[in-house]
């Protein structure tokens, strides 16, 4: 009697996954960069304008934190933001921006990596 393992399959699989990582490592940061320019669009879509500083001071940020983990960020330089974000009377744009676009952000970011893994495998 005799039972074999054949780990070929196995070897292939572990080398997929290897690949797989680098690739998104790789990937992550351009993904959520163009994920979050969306985001950001449309809080400059939204954004009240008056002068139009606030609008065009509206930019994206990505970090990359360490390998694997990417944070996007809409950031502004208008130095009056956060009252009109949050003044009473105000008109809160970045909130029901992200609100609204988050999660659209995530699946694109998602749907990018999953077509590099895709083109790996």
């Amino acid at each position: 009697m005799r039972v074999r393992v054949d780990t070929h399959e196995l070897t292939e699989m572990v080398a997929d996954i290897r690949r797989s990582r680098a690739a998104i490592r790789r990937i992550l940061p351009r993904e959520v960069e163009e994920a979050w320019e969306d985001v950001t669009r449309a809080a400059k879509a939204r954004a009240p304008v008056d002068t139009g500083r606030l609008r065009s001071g509206l930019d994206t940020e990505v970090e990359e934190e360490r390998p694997g983990r990417v944070t996007g960020d809409t950031v502004s330089e208008a130095p009056y933001t956060s009252a009109v974000e949050y003044a009473s009377n105000g008109r809160p744009f970045l909130r029901a921006t992200f609100d609204g676009q988050a999660r659209g952000a995530v699946r694109q970011t998602e749907q990018g990596i999953f077509r590099e893994i895709d083109r790996i495998i």
